[in-house]
């Protein structure tokens, strides 16, 4: 901010020489309200510039609800960890033993340690920031060391003061550099308010340094707590198994076409299929590492087109085979769980946490679940016996339903996405996991082609006659039923209205996401896009199912 104001390129006029950077960006909680609890802040010139350690739910309501700019940076857990142990021994035992790494690293995994837990306060920042991007940037710290040049351009756009040219880049790279920071008079004999060193503010500032004799067990803790805290979010702050290296990503997408989705996130065209950057890196490990068993059932769909009710019923089938006692109240897996836990969204959940997840002790017959198309799928899953269960939707309620959905998750507490925008991308093929139609042929044709490894469902059939249809997909899946009174039972326990009145779809939030599960319930009729669509849309894209349908044999309720 300060580069845009004076001639802060010569040494003379450098702030950063004369004073520490905690000393003119001061944390409110540590350095400013702890001294004062009414401070004077009327002669702070603008812009001000704070910091906080604070969790984005515990922020005055005036800086959520007014104009003012939030960034955000966060780091690899472990990373972030070691620092911390490093920082507080030599602010707080400076001439003493340290404290004992095995004792700090148990609070730092139970949340147990000033500002904490991690976990929280990272994702708390990164749902704002998916929510609102316009007011909340957020940083990664292993980005800002591989890309410091692209990194810090995009902060200084963010700030609405771009750089002319890239000379200013570079000076102001090596004006911030920690190298040159800590090796700056100020920082190696300073202090702030005499309550610590200036230089325990400067440490080396490494990737990857924490210590590699520490047990392997306590690392896999760590990263436990990281993929049930950060899943389905989008979010990933480690990647120790990491098998595409970040450059050769940022490569590739470069070189695909690029639309931002609903003003909320960038989705990129890959294989055909628009994916946000992280599914592309869980689709191409999913399509790299997985391999099928001949008994594995593939659950495919396209986006919010019953998706959830197809997860729970063969979930549900799969699972009455093996205990008897299932429809029991205590025994029913969906009492406990919903069903997006139990069988998991492969791009979305399994490979987006981990990219090259140990699936090996899953018991058979294992259920995934996808939103790829499928001629992305891997080839162990098309050349293998395994099954593949797909539903669809009509396309009008398809869109309704997304609008709702990523409204609710994206705009809770704003104004929706306007639905002429949202219909526009959808006609387009430009959403998420679509086009829609591409994906729908590509599994109507290969289950022509193979009806005895694909099964096609309508998701207006499932609705309009549920016994025939659920008896035909449990005789695909190998699980006939006995009698009638068994799917009478399995299509109660499965009902929509049953799962969102369940304690843990009204409540509850998954192990893997910080959305509710309360999103994955709302109405599920059949033709409820005519309180939505206008003639003109209603028109529009039934000529288009009619276009993209034509001489394939199927149709869509339109």
């Amino acid at each position: 901010m300060q580069w845009q104001c004076s001639g802060a390129g010569k040494e003379d006029e450098d702030i950063l020489i004369k004073d520490d950077p905690q000393i003119h960006v001061p944390t409110i909680e540590s350095l400013v309200y702890s001294a004062n609890p009414l401070p004077d802040f009327s002669d702070m010139p603008s812009p001000r510039l704070l910091h906080t350690h604070l969790p984005y739910s515990i922020l005055p309501d005036s800086i959520k609800k007014s104009e003012c700019k939030i960034v955000y940076i966060t780091r690899n857990l472990k990373d972030t960890f070691v620092s911390l142990w490093h920082f507080l021994n030599a602010i707080c035992r400076a001439n003493q033993q340290p404290i004992p790494l095995e004792k700090a690293f148990e609070c730092f995994c139970n949340g147990v340690y000033l500002h904490g837990p991690f976990f929280d306060h990272v994702l708390q920042f990164w749902t704002e920031n998916l929510r609102r991007p316009h007011k909340i940037l957020f940083l990664k710290y292993e980005e800002l060391k591989r890309d410091p040049k692209g990194q810090v351009k995009r902060l200084a756009s963010f700030l609405g003061r771009p750089f002319a040219e890239e000379e200013e880049v570079d000076k102001l790279l090596w004006r911030c550099s920690l190298d040159r920071l800590k090796n700056l008079e100020v920082n190696k004999n300073g202090d702030l308010n005499k309550r610590c060193c200036s230089s325990s503010l400067n440490q080396p500032g490494a990737m990857a340094s924490s210590d590699p004799s520490s047990a392997v067990a306590q690392i896999q803790i760590i990263e436990i707590k990281s993929l049930k805290s950060a899943g389905k979010t989008g979010l990933r702050v480690w990647q120790p198994y990491a098998t595409e290296s970040p450059d050769s990503v940022d490569v590739l997408l470069n070189k695909l076409s690029k639309e931002r989705f609903w003003e909320v996130t960038d989705i990129y065209q890959w294989e055909g299929v628009w994916l946000a950057r992280e599914c592309i890196e869980a689709a191409i490990a999913f399509r790299s590492h997985f391999e099928a068993r001949d008994d594995d059932v593939i659950l495919a769909s396209t986006i919010k087109s019953g998706t959830t009710w197809l997860k729970a019923l063969c979930l549900c089938i799969m699972q009455s085979q093996i205990n008897d006692d299932a429809e029991k109240e205590e025994e029913d897996i969906l009492v406990k769980y919903n069903p997006h836990v139990c069988v998991q969204t492969v791009e979305a959940h399994t490979y987006m946490i981990n990219p090259n997840p140990d699936l090996s002790g899953m018991p058979s017959p294992r259920l995934f679940h996808t939103h790829l198309h499928y001629n992305v799928l891997p080839d162990s899953i098309k050349n293998s016996k395994c099954k593949i269960v797909y539903i669809t939707r009509n396309p009008k309620d398809a869109l309704v339903s997304l609008w709702h959905h990523f409204n609710t998750m994206f705009r809770p507490n704003q104004e929706p996405f306007p639905l002429e925008k949202g219909f526009e991308c959808f006609c387009n093929g430009v959403t998420l996991f679509g086009p829609f139609f591409d994906n729908v042929l590509q599994y109507w044709t290969q289950s022509l082609k193979m009806p005895h490894k694909i099964l096609f469902l309508k998701y207006e059939e499932l609705k309009k006659d549920p016994k025939t249809q659920l008896k035909r997909l449990a005789s695909f899946l190998g699980r006939p039923f006995g009698n009638e009174e068994e799917v009478d039972k399995m299509l109660w326990r499965c009902s929509l209205e049953r799962l969102k009145n369940l304690e843990v779809n009204k409540s509850g939030s998954s192990l893997w996401t910080t959305v509710p599960n309360s999103i994955f319930f709302r109405v599920g009729i059949v033709g409820g896009w005519k309180n939505y669509l206008t003639s003109e849309m209603e028109e529009r894209l039934d000529q288009i199912t009619r276009e993209r349908l034509e001489g394939s044999g199927l149709e869509l309720d339109v």
